[in-house]
């Protein structure tokens, strides 16, 4: 796995995820930044990859552009609690 970045931010659909918890981008292990957004265009959600792996603080915005979620990820795995709006969960 190299790590180097080949395309910062790709739609999140554009994702192949294989059954050993791998994300791919053009047939290779993603790493950058994987987003959605509402039908104006908007970005309701981002999350970081390395590797093919989640890795950093995945967010999530309700319509009204207020965060709605913050969960940490390290190597593909959820770490810590997330914040759910003000609240934090576990």
């Amino acid at each position: 796995m190299t790590g180097m970045p080949q395309k910062p931010e790709v739609k999140y659909d554009e994702l192949e995820y294989l059954p050993e918890e791998i994300f791919l981008f053009d047939s290779r292990p993603f790493t950058g930044v994987a987003i959605d957004r509402n039908d104006s265009g908007a970005v309701i959600s981002k999350m970081p990859f390395i590797d093919g792996l989640e890795h950093g603080i995945a967010r999530a915005w309700h319509a009204n552009g207020r965060l709605s979620l913050e969960r940490p990820y390290i190597h593909g795995e959820s770490h810590g609690p997330a914040m759910n709006g003000l609240r934090t969960i576990h």
